[in-house]
């Protein structure tokens, strides 16, 4: 990621894999818009933070998981509303490995609380038979190139 892109990606997300290669996904439910929608594990940068270092908090609060988060990512720009909120901004999308299948919302915010509805490991050839819409709508495409 390039000086440019580190100062504008205001969110990171985390691709996690496991051994067989299904993707953690998270479903949330946008309480205000009832929305219900899937996404990987990540948020938002914390001042003074930086992606990669974001990357690995959120990965942990939000599955338990400590991995070591790759120096390279993909920027993504994002539009999307969540809560009431219209959000435009670039992403850093970090991609990991793990073993573990088991995880859980660890150290959970009081939004995460109202609005989180599941976590798991989703095969690949699952993902475009799911009943509710990837986040972003073209995380098939980049899961491909990440």
């Amino acid at each position: 990621m390039s000086k440019s892109d580190k100062d504008k990606v205001k969110r990171v997300r985390v691709i996690c894999r496991d051994p067989d290669g299904a993707v953690l996904l998270m479903r949330w439910h946008d309480v205000v818009s009832g929305q219900v929608f899937w996404e990987p594990p990540g948020g938002g940068i914390e001042k003074g933070e930086s992606p990669r270092a974001a990357a690995r908090r959120e990965l942990f609060e939000e599955t338990g998981l400590c991995l070591p988060i790759p120096k390279c990512s993909m920027t993504v720009e994002r539009e999307y509303d969540w809560l009431g909120k219209h959000f435009r901004h670039a992403e850093a999308f970090f991609a990991v490995s793990t073993g573990h299948v088991e995880v859980e919302l660890l150290e959970p915010t009081p939004n995460e609380i109202a609005t989180f509805v599941e976590m798991r490991f989703i095969a690949k050839s699952e993902l475009p038979r799911l009943q509710d819409p990837l986040e972003p709508p073209n995380l098939i495409r980049l899961l491909e190139s990440i």
